[in-house]
């Protein structure tokens, strides 16, 4: 898959090395089935397309709290005395 984006984060090109900065567009190529991502400055790729949105959209992330949902319960806080269970 190929997809031109703007970087959220300090990263290289794959082909020549350049630095890419935060808000730089960049070539995105996945491959199926393979985890890695390989990034493309646009002086290797040629120009962005012009329809490209300036900014990246940002979602505030999702906080669970862990004790409500029983992942973290409370009494497995407190210090237990040896031979003592649960």
């Amino acid at each position: 898959m190929r997809r031109w984006t703007r970087a959220r984060w300090e990263c290289r090109c794959g082909l020549c090395g350049a630095g890419i900065r935060p808000g730089d567009v960049f070539l995105e190529l996945r491959v199926q089935n393979v985890k890695a991502i390989v990034r493309r400055c646009a002086e290797c790729e040629g120009p962005a397309p012009p329809d490209l949105p300036f900014e990246i959209e940002r979602q505030e992330p999702v906080r669970l709290d862990m004790t409500r949902l029983g992942f973290l319960p409370l009494e497995s806080l407190r210090e237990r005395e040896p031979g003592e269970e649960g």
